[in-house]
């Protein structure tokens, strides 16, 4: 969690001293009419489906380099309910989904010029889920066996290093198309509580190779 405090801090502090100064012009002087955007707002509809509600946030560096960071909230792990077992699946009557935390930051390098064409960049994602079951522990009150019923709170997190392709277009109407193809390894982890020892536990997924395709709509400014 430090290191994800420290690239935020980072991203942040670069994308500030990026910012433009103020020039002073002289009586000859004429300040551009329609300068070009330096500034990106976006939303990625396929992440909507990941259950990702991430707003990003892009700006240029230099001529051939912007910096994009990307922060909502999650709900509903629908990739986890592919690739792990249906008792924690959101779509559990048992299970309610909770509101959890997203985090990307990318550099992104462009060949012919920032905010345009083709693009190349450096990514981490992180996404934690969490979520409320409903657990049956099997006791005993003077021999006799019941069931005790308990709500506990869960979660899951995805840690994804990646390398990102994509294509920029930017239209006369300030609106953007980004369109993108990744390639990350995707750690998993979870804290699952234990019907038999009645304890919570870590419970590590392995790391693996995880596509990333992704559209995002822009306004430029």
């Amino acid at each position: 969690m430090r290191a994800l405090l420290f690239i935020c801090f980072t991203l942040i502090l670069t994308i500030v001293q990026a910012q433009p100064r103020v020039v002073t012009f002289g009586e000859e002087g004429t300040e551009p009419t329609n300068p070009a955007p330096k500034n990106l707002i976006k939303l990625n509809p396929f992440e909507f489906v990941a259950g990702d509600f991430s707003i990003y946030y892009e700006r240029i560096l230099t001529e051939k380099l912007t910096a994009e960071v990307g922060i909502g909230m999650t709900n509903a792990d629908l990739y986890g309910l592919v690739n792990y077992i249906d008792l924690y699946s959101p779509f559990n009557n048992f299970v309610t989904p909770k509101m959890g935390f997203s985090f990307t930051a990318a550099i992104r390098f462009y060949p012919i010029e920032a905010l345009e064409g083709i693009y190349v960049a450096p990514e981490f994602k992180y996404r934690k889920y969490n979520w409320e079951r409903i657990t049956y522990d099997d006791l005993y009150f003077f021999d006799e066996p019941y069931d005790n019923e308990q709500m506990v709170e869960e979660d899951r997190t995805y840690t994804i290093p990646r390398i990102t392709f994509g294509w920029m277009i930017l239209y006369d109407n300030n609106l953007s198309l980004d369109w993108s193809i990744g390639l990350g390894m995707n750690t998993a982890k979870e804290n699952i509580y234990n019907e038999e020892t009645m304890m919570m536990e870590v419970r590590k997924r392995g790391t693996n190779p995880r596509l990333n395709l992704g559209l995002k709509i822009a306004y430029a400014f």
